[in-house]
């Protein structure tokens, strides 16, 4: 059973993933955490290190950029399965500056996030 964390800026997006999720993996996630900004995400993995297994962070967290917030992540936890989502275009080659198992596009459709998650799991 594996744990999930989102982190959007976008509250549509976050329960739309949501619902996609469940819908994709139900019986394999035993919990989904979302968070629509990085300090509430940072703190949140602040008391629950070693606990999540995927993460899915959008690149452009209003002001913040998802990139570097994984590059701290995968500082504290080297396991960690991240994915990464983005509606823009220009992001999707500084990805590949840290470790990560899928890169979705926004709109995300159900087969690439299905391949994403198998890719994680």
């Amino acid at each position: 059973m594996y744990k999930v964390l989102v982190c959007d800026d976008d509250k549509i997006f976050l329960q739309a993933i949501r619902r996609d999720i469940v819908k994709i993996a139900g019986n394999k996630i035993k919990e989904i955490e979302l968070f629509n900004d990085k300090e509430t995400f940072e703190f949140y993995l602040a008391d629950h290190q070693n606990e999540v297994n995927i993460y899915i962070i959008d690149i452009r967290l209003g002001e913040d950029n998802g990139i570097e917030l994984a590059e701290r992540l995968i500082e504290y936890q080297p396991n960690s399965q991240i994915i990464f989502v983005s509606g823009y275009d220009g992001y999707y080659m500084d990805v590949y500056n840290v470790d990560h198992v899928y890169f979705l596009r926004k709109p995300v459709s159900l087969d690439h996030l299905r391949k994403a998650l198998g890719r994680a799991t």
